[in-house]
């Protein structure tokens, strides 16, 4: 089972933000000033309840959902989002956390690019993982978008103004040294 909380934005002075915990799975983190009376800019992640292979195989995390509202900023923002996540492996009876941390570039409501951007993350530390005294390296591994036939797996995503789009984030448990050594 997985959970997220929004932890920090690289940005000191981000005009509105805030964190919150709607439950004990899905977290969000806003920012902006709206225009015309909507909403502020920001991400969800709602963690999922997963077999998290140790096998060096992809499983799905969790969702990530950007909402690119139409808020009021100065300029072209390009930042760091933080979210640490907690893996809990019911097998084992452990927990462990580690931090990711997704690059946002917040762009202009108007002109030839009005998309927002999110990047794949990076594991940001932590990245190891014991299990029955055995280390395995996190990595992140891309976002899985679409529904059916269109689902496809990307490192980076747009989000256009006004619009949501939610992603799958894959991840894999690789074994740091072969079995009996």
């Amino acid at each position: 089972m997985t959970n997220g909380t929004w932890t920090r934005v690289s940005v000191d002075d981000l005009p509105g933000l805030t964190f919150s915990q709607e439950s004990d799975s899905k977290s969000e983190v806003r920012w902006g000033e709206p225009l015309d009376g909507g909403s502020k800019s920001g991400y969800d992640f709602e963690g999922y309840t997963t077999d998290a292979l140790l096998d060096g195989t992809d499983f799905l995390l969790g969702r990530l959902t950007h909402h690119n509202q139409t808020i009021q900023l100065p300029t072209h923002w390009q930042f760091w989002v933080y979210l640490t996540v907690n893996v809990y492996f019911e097998d084992e009876e452990m927990e462990h956390d580690f931090t990711l941390r997704f690059r946002h570039e917040e762009t202009p409501n108007q002109g030839a690019h009005p998309n927002d951007v999110v990047q794949l993350p990076k594991v940001h530390e932590n990245d190891l993982v014991y299990v029955d005294d055995v280390e395995y390296r996190v990595t992140i591994t891309g976002f899985l978008l679409g529904q059916g036939s269109r689902r496809r797996r990307v490192s980076t995503f747009d989000v256009p103004e006004g619009g949501s789009i939610s992603a799958g984030i894959f991840a894999r448990f690789e074994r740091t040294s072969p079995p009996g050594s």
